[in-house]
Formats: structure tokens, C-alpha cells, sequence
């Protein structure tokens, strides 16, 4: 992913380094009476988690790390067309490379 705001910093970079899985944990219909044609939204929400199996069954990590890596929340139209996105990603996750700008000048020369 390239750019990412949380509450304090930026990131150039964020970069999951274990396959990705996406658990619904709730979605919504909303509806406005504002406009007709434009009256509803729909609310999904998803917890990213790193993948904990591989395809045979066996473990990718320790059974004792947090998996959890992020949320996501799509917003679609009534056409069912994408809105909007927000992500908050869990930086400190030991499955997430976040790269801060200040890291990125690092490697300039002086």
C-alpha cells in the first residue's frame, strides 16, 4: 500500500508480509431522503487478518501472536459502485513493514 495517514504519522510505505485474510464483522443499509436517485449507502466492515494456515493445513506462526492486522470499511452506492474506503491499520503488527518518510530520507544522501 502506498501512503498511509494514522494519528500521529505518515507512511510511505505499509506492506503485509503474511497472505491476507478478510473476516465481515458487520455491514448496514443506510438511506437519506435528500435525493431520490441517490438515497441509499451500504456499509461494509472488515477485520484483516494475517493468514494463520497454509493450504495443508499447517501453521504460519506462533499460536500466541495477534493476528489481527487491520480494519477496512467499504461505502458503495445505491449502484453498488465504491464511495469510499478507510483502512486503519495496525502498525505495530509483527506481520506489517510500514516505512515512515523520515525512514525513506535515511537512505539519501546527506
Amino acid at each position: 500500500m502506498i501512503g498511509y495517514q494514522d494519528e500521529n504519522d505518515f507512511y510511505e510505505e505499509i506492506e503485509f508480509i503474511t497472505p491476507i485474510e478478510a473476516n465481515f464483522i458487520s455491514g448496514s443499509l443506510n438511506v437519506t431522503s435528500e435525493k431520490k436517485d441517490e438515497s441509499g449507502w451500504i456499509t461494509i466492515n472488515f477485520m484483516l487478518k494475517a493468514a494463520t494456515l497454509t493450504q495443508d493445513g499447517k501453521s504460519l506462526h506462533h499460536q500466541d501472536e495477534i493476528d489481527e492486522i487491520a480494519e477496512l470499511t467499504l461505502i458503495f452506492d445505491s449502484k453498488m459502485k465504491c464511495i469510499d474506503e478507510n483502512w486503519l491499520i495496525y502498525i505495530e503488527s509483527p506481520f506489517i513493514v510500514a516505512r515512515a518518510k523520515n525512514s525513506m530520507q535515511e537512505l539519501s544522501p546527506a
